[in-house]
């Protein structure tokens, strides 16, 4: 499946809409970039594909009904920093 990042807050949390599951509550360290634009330099970019990483067992707020295999779309990042 894949989700859509909705926000990354100031304390690395972060959200993301998958189809089965909305909000599900992460955070940014347990995230794995999957892809990214080409150009692109840091670990979090517009376009950037994430999933959690394989080395997280369980993650801060659960799965969720996720796995290791569901991928999520950055698609906004705000003025602040937010994603």
């Amino acid at each position: 499946d894949v989700g859509i990042v909705t926000c990354i807050n100031d304390d690395g949390e972060i959200l993301v809409d998958f189809p089965n599951y909305r909000g599900w509550k992460g955070k940014d360290d347990e995230m794995a970039v999957v892809s990214k634009p080409q150009g692109t330099v840091s670990k979090l970019e517009l376009g950037s594909k994430v999933r959690v990483k394989k080395t997280i067992s369980t993650p801060t707020h659960d799965w969720g009904g996720l796995s290791h295999s569901d991928v999520g779309t950055v698609t906004s990042i705000n003025d602040d920093g937010e994603i």
